[in-house]
């Protein structure tokens, strides 16, 4: 069982994290930097402390999932990983630190890549957001749109294939927040 360390001030988000990894994970507040060096795993809450010197895992500055948490302590989750959270209530997508909404098209496109590993095919995506009503030309227009939105950092976030299409960079987390 790993021994994880949560560094905040937050003593409900505390709770909450305990309540996550009860059963999976040993779990012990840290409330000061000098305490928060024991453990396997350290979560670090930068919305109590804001910049220090600590590594870790960071919590998003968003919502998480309790999936995301757990996968992310079991794994030992890389430090400063890159993230792509999708909230379908809301119809927005977070890459990092910034959430952009999505128009209904927009969503539906980006839902079917971020539901696929690996590259999407212009016509698979036709027929998933458009049920085939549409030449593959609106998926270029489409795709432009998104990363208008989602690589305003300067990012890669989209790649695209002449002969296989679009695909999600592999190099982010894919979180799914309800």
């Amino acid at each position: 069982m790993r021994a994880v360390t949560v560094y905040t001030r937050d003593r409900a988000l505390y709770r909450r994290i305990a309540l996550i990894l009860r059963g999976r994970a040993s779990v012990t507040l840290a409330e000061s930097e000098g305490a928060a060096m024991a453990g396997d795993v350290l979560v670090i809450d930068r919305a109590s402390f804001g910049d220090t010197a600590l590594t870790g895992l960071e919590l998003p500055s968003g919502p998480f999932s309790h999936e995301w948490l757990i996968e992310a302590v079991e794994r030992g989750a890389a430090v400063n990983a890159k993230r792509i959270a999708l909230n379908s209530a809301l119809r927005e997508v977070s890459v990092g630190e910034r959430t952009v909404s999505l128009t209904e098209v927009e969503f539906k496109l980006f839902s079917a890549l971020f539901e696929r590993f690996g590259y999407a095919s212009r016509e698979e995506l036709i027929d998933r957001v458009w049920d085939g009503a549409r030449d593959a030309g609106v998926v270029n227009v489409y795709v432009h749109y998104l990363r208008e939105k989602l690589e305003a950092g300067g990012e890669r976030v989209i790649l695209s294939s002449r002969r296989e299409g679009y695909m999600i960079d592999e190099k982010y987390e894919r979180i799914t927040v309800c």
